[in-house]
């Protein structure tokens, strides 16, 4: 069931709570609606930068689930590539990897992780590397 205009809206402002649990369940509310606005994609990103990293995971969680997403939105979910907290980062390298076309400068910033000391951040990174690119081979297919 879809929020209306008005209840969006007021669940957008509670993500500039200053409660992190607050941020975090309105995040997690706006990402149960069927679709999500351009303005409402922007704030979401806009937690990827968020101080709690929990907010920042249900952030990146929920704006995987969006079939395509803005340049921008790509760019500040590849910041997170760096995050301090390993949930980020993985969040952020599944969440890349669905997305259908990556600018090279994307696809770049997922290959970076592939030489990290990390155990789990370096499979997540093959993982999604391989969806990504059976992917780009499946639209040749059927392009073709």
């Amino acid at each position: 069931q879809s929020l209306s205009g008005d209840m969006l809206k007021a669940l957008a402002a509670r993500l500039e709570d200053e409660n992190g649990s607050v941020r975090a369940a309105a995040v997690d509310i706006l990402g149960k609606q069927q679709s999500l606005s351009d303005d409402m994609l922007e704030a979401l990103a806009a937690r990827l930068e968020d101080e709690d990293s929990s907010v920042r995971t249900a952030a990146v969680d929920i704006l995987g689930k969006q079939q395509s997403l803005s340049n921008d939105v790509l760019e500040a979910l590849a910041a997170r590539l760096e995050d301090e907290y390993e949930s980020v980062r993985a969040a952020a390298i599944e969440t890349l990897g669905k997305q259908r076309i990556l600018p090279r400068n994307i696809l770049q910033a997922i290959l970076a992780p592939l030489e990290h000391k990390d155990n789990l951040l370096r499979a997540a990174a093959v993982k999604r590397l391989g969806a990504y690119l059976y992917q780009q081979t499946d639209v040749q297919r059927s392009a073709a």
